[in-house]
């Protein structure tokens, strides 16, 4: 498993348990020393990684499910359908990836998305149409229980 973003990471290793490799990622150095420090304290073993979404040094069908959580409303549309592209590239055949980012109308957004005013938001359509475009087949997605944050999960063909 593979996180796009080092903050899921943890709770990812917890669900698959200890025979399951799981790997996170962020472009910030402060972040991934954040990221380990907390893997270390909490006794899981997860590799991080500096790296950006947009390139990735992952061979092509390297993992089960990438997980990408509160990560691409941070990048412009070309970075985003970029690292879209690249989170389709390690998927292995019958893959998934689950995406979960702020969504909905500036006027609807909630308590969460006040706490981050300087991060923007991605329409849910528009992160369907990005999976959709690079191959995917989204199968399901929605608001996670509040209006501020949506997911999209989709499967390699």
């Amino acid at each position: 498993m593979w996180a796009a973003g080092q903050a899921r990471s943890p709770a990812a290793k917890r669900r698959v348990g200890p025979a399951a490799s799981v790997q996170g990622i962020d472009a910030s150095p402060e972040m991934i020393s954040r990221a380990g420090a907390k893997a270390r304290k909490a006794g899981l073993n997860i590799l991080f990684r500096n790296e950006s979404i947009e390139t990735l040094s992952f061979p092509d069908g390297q993992f089960d499910l990438v997980l990408s959580t509160l990560m691409l409303h941070h990048l412009p549309r070309k970075l985003r359908e970029r690292g879209v592209r690249e989170m389709r590239r390690v998927l292995k055949p019958g893959g998934r990836l689950l995406v979960v980012d702020f969504g909905g109308l500036e006027q609807q957004r909630g308590f969460l998305a006040h706490l981050h005013q300087r991060h923007g938001h991605v329409k849910p359509t528009e992160i369907i149409t990005l999976l959709s475009g690079v191959g995917l087949n989204v199968i399901e997605s929605g608001a996670m229980g509040m209006k501020d944050i949506h997911f999209a999960l989709a499967t390699t063909a």
